[in-house]
């Protein structure tokens, strides 16, 4: 599976030499749970660019 970031690289910078790992912490009083997710194979990052015939 493919992830976008359509905000900036920055997730995809993080998540790529992870191979695509992350964790997600679930707390509840003093109980704290940790998953480590595997859902994509890698991130991407679509570059900002506009046509040269777009208005800024």
């Amino acid at each position: 599976m493919l992830g976008a970031s359509l905000r900036s690289p920055g997730v995809r910078d993080q998540l790529n030499p992870q191979d695509g790992l992350y964790s997600v912490v679930v707390r509840d009083g003093d109980r704290r749970d940790v998953r480590i997710i595997g859902g994509s194979d890698r991130c991407w990052w679509p570059p900002r660019t506009r046509p040269s015939s777009s208005p800024p």
